[in-house]
């Protein structure tokens, strides 16, 4: 990623490993996008609009846009700001967050292969707008990183039962979490271990993920940690 930064390059750097499939668009050095397939963990799109309830996000009102945007040939971000739901503005920052979603897990593989290849950027990026610096995407996704590797030497220990520190509703719309975090803090009850909880979290957040959000709330003090009695 250095390299192609400092060598301004474009393409399309493909990852491959056991249980992750990635790939990363670049033009002239900077980041365009990147999207990721893991085992045991899948986000979409929607997914990061329907955590803002923007639109009714039932099976069937996703399966609808999704139908209408095969039809189209058009990404489902264009159909969501054809029917109104999202401004063109917006859809660039849900794509946005959702590229650099990719890329952290992207950076969670140890081992793989990996190729960079020139190549144009396929037809349903081309409408996206932003480029970022390539080291502020890399440099987040780092970050990131160092906290899920200090989770996971903090909380080897699955069997530990976590405790809420804070109920009161008032003051927790004062704290700044995100989504996953919110989710996760709402299922927190003192009784379930970490291992249940991690089970509970499946398909929406890997085990490492799960780990570092107990890490970063253990460490604004929302979470304590006792042993099973």
């Amino acid at each position: 990623l250095n390299f192609i930064h400092n060598s301004r390059l474009s393409g399309r750097l493909t990852i491959f490993a056991r249980n992750t499939f990635g790939e990363i668009f670049l033009d002239n050095g900077t980041f365009v996008f990147a999207t990721v397939s893991r085992q045991g963990a899948h986000q979409f799109l929607t997914d990061l609009i329907c955590r803002d309830a923007r639109f009714k996000c039932d099976k069937q009102g996703i399966a609808e846009v999704v139908e209408e945007a095969r039809q189209q040939g058009v990404p489902v971000g264009k159909v969501l700001v054809a029917r109104g739901v999202i401004t063109d503005p917006e859809l660039m920052s849900y794509l946005r967050r959702h590229a650099q979603d990719a890329f952290n897990a992207i950076l969670d593989v140890t081992d793989g292969t990996f190729f960079l290849a020139e190549d144009h950027l396929p037809l349903n990026l081309q409408d996206i707008s932003f480029r970022v610096p390539l080291m502020q995407v890399l440099m987040e996704g780092l970050r990131l990183l160092d906290e899920k590797q200090l989770a996971q030497t903090e909380f080897q220990d699955e069997e530990v039962v976590l405790v809420r520190l804070i109920t009161n509703e008032d003051a927790l719309e004062a704290i700044n979490m995100t989504k996953e975090e919110l989710d996760f803090f709402s299922i927190v009850d003192g009784r379930k271990t970490l291992r249940e909880l991690i089970k509970a979290m499946e398909g929406v957040l890997t085990p490492i993920e799960t780990k570092r959000i107990c890490y970063s709330l253990s460490k604004i003090g929302l979470l304590q940690r006792k042993r099973r009695t």
